[in-house]
């Protein structure tokens, strides 16, 4: 899961933008399968970015002020070796159980239909 926050009106500090993407991460629970083949230690592709400055451009898809903002990033990043040619499926499901919160409760599942050749 990707968290993603900035400043605005109601996160104004680096503590808060640290609160905002640790609100819910801490209780995703991650299950990646490439071609059916379950990926194992899904947390040790999880982390946080250093801060970055984002700019939101007139007219943006998210309706926010145009203009620069310090931001903050947190989730899970999987890298993987190049597929060989062929048809391939990568499955995520994520769950996220926020016990203080239930109304932020998520359950999401994703795949990817990937279809790879051989450009040589």
């Amino acid at each position: 899961m990707l968290e993603f926050c900035n400043y605005d009106e109601s996160h104004k500090t680096d503590e808060s933008l640290e609160e905002c993407v640790h609100a819910r991460n801490p209780y995703a629970q991650h299950d990646i399968s490439i071609d059916g083949k379950k990926v194992e230690n899904v947390k040790d592709f999880s982390f946080t970015t250093k801060y970055f400055n984002i700019t939101y451009p007139e007219g943006n898809p998210f309706d926010l002020p145009n203009g620069t903002s310090r931001a903050l990033l947190d989730g899970t990043w999987l890298m993987i070796k190049p597929l060989p040619p062929d048809d391939h499926g990568i499955e995520e499901k994520i769950s996220q159980i926020i016990p203080q919160n239930p109304s932020l409760n998520k359950f999401i599942t994703v795949k990817y239909l990937l279809h790879v050749v051989d450009w040589d």
